[in-house]
């Protein structure tokens, strides 16, 4: 398990106004206190790939920011200006609206890690604790706001079968509260060992970090899988899983990106090796014993699927210093009250791409 994530944030901002050619169009974000309660996840639809959240801005409910990841077209970032975007609250388009590009000083980013720490992993888990430790630094002394959570899989999530589930499963800084020597500690403490069959759970570890780590409403979310075999599911002729990846997948999509480091990546220079049963053996799939490749999420949440299996973890491999200092912040005020839906559309180069949120307030 290798851990793919260099940081190195450079970033322009830019602030857009959109539509303020005249002094009736032109728009200051509101600054003030409030809430904004979303209610299920994002519905993103389109020819790019979108996620993101929605949250107040000052003490005025109406007065919302929806702050985006990069917008991705075939994993690589969009380059955007303010005539990209348009706002609508149901099926009327909301004027003014203001929008930024985040950079490495604006950019807030929640980190959680799902680290497969079976046995299998014995040979590779201290080069992955050094590379998420190094990239960690990185981040801490980038400028970026940056908060971290993590979770251990073996046969279960945060534990061993025979053994008792932790406390929150075993996930680390649930409030994202830690600081990040903290997370360094207890990355610090991770042991490779046990596990039973030669597939893990990392479908529900991705599955488990979505749902309850306590993301920030203004932050973009990333989740990094790391793994040495391929996943169980529920229903794949075991107990283990508690998720399908289709869950997981369903559990992030709008609102979290995955990239993951997983036997089934793509990596053109990496030579490929077989995947090895926790006592070392050659794991065989088979068509009694279903499994399933986390690089299948990353896919269907427009991150980076990288080939992993027991060598070095390059986290610089993923394109994280563009993507997060590539965002955007949309600020407007939405007129509407009660429950209603707010949809962002980007349209560019004859594509169209959108993310849209039911709120309250």
């Amino acid at each position: 398990m290798r851990y793919l994530f260099g940081f190195v944030v450079i970033a322009v901002v830019l602030a857009a106004i959109a539509g303020c050619g005249g002094s009736s169009n032109c728009f200051t974000p509101p600054t003030g206190g409030g809430s904004v309660v979303v209610i299920g996840s994002p519905v993103v639809a389109g020819d790019y790939t979108m996620s993101g959240t929605v949250s107040a801005v000052g003490g005025d409910p109406s007065a919302k920011k929806v702050t985006l990841s990069a917008i991705l077209d075939g994993g690589v970032p969009l380059e955007l200006t303010a005539d990209n975007f348009k706002v609508y609250e149901g099926e009327t388009e909301i004027k003014p609206v203001v929008v930024t590009q985040l950079s490495d000083t604006t950019s807030k980013a929640d980190i959680a890690f799902a680290i497969d720490s079976t046995g299998s992993m014995s040979g590779a888990i201290d080069g992955v604790k050094s590379s998420v430790i190094a990239f960690a630094d990185s981040l801490a002394s980038s400028g970026i706001d940056v908060k971290f959570a993590g979770v251990p899989f073996f046969d279960k999530v945060g534990y061993d079968l025979g053994g008792t589930p932790p406390t929150d499963l075993g996930i680390f800084s649930k409030n994202l509260n830690k600081t990040t020597a903290e997370f360094k500690d207890w990355v610090g403490t991770l042991v490779a060992s046990g596990g039973g069959d030669g597939p893990e759970v990392s479908v529900d570890a991705i599955y488990e970090l979505a749902k309850r780590v306590n993301w920030r409403p203004d932050a973009q979310s990333i989740i990094i899988g790391i793994t040495d075999v391929v996943s169980h599911q529920r229903d794949d002729g075991t107990d283990y899983a508690l998720w399908t990846a289709d869950e997981a997948i369903a559990a992030c999509l709008g609102r979290i990106v995955v990239h993951t480091f997983s036997p089934g990546g793509v990596a053109p220079t990496a030579t490929s090796t077989a995947m090895l049963n926790n006592d070392g053996s050659i794991f065989v799939p088979s068509k009694s014993n279903p499994t399933i490749d986390i690089s299948v999420i990353a896919n269907g949440t427009g991150g980076k699927a990288f080939y992993y299996n027991h060598g070095t973890l390059d986290l610089s491999a993923i394109p994280l210093a563009s993507t997060i200092s590539r965002g955007f912040s949309v600020t407007f005020t939405d007129p509407a009250t009660g429950e209603h839906k707010v949809k962002v559309v980007i349209t560019k180069d004859g594509k169209t791409a959108s993310i849209e949120f039911t709120v309250s307030g």
